[in-house]
């Protein structure tokens, strides 16, 4: 685990389904962490794999 990061999402809601509007705030954060990914070079399944280790989620 990452030292910079919590071991679970305290307080977390439910999982967003594709059929609800994502809200600007969410968009951001999307964005946020696509250009972060970016600097440190990491590509999608990286990305997927760090959610599943951290966080047990596949997907933001």
């Amino acid at each position: 685990m990452h030292p910079g990061f919590p071991a679970r999402i305290p307080n977390a809601q439910r999982p967003m389904t594709n059929d609800e509007p994502k809200s600007p705030k969410f968009t951001d954060l999307m964005n946020q962490t696509d250009t972060e990914m970016q600097r440190v070079g990491w590509t999608e399944a990286q990305g997927r794999e760090h959610l599943m280790k951290c966080f047990g989620v596949r997907s933001r």
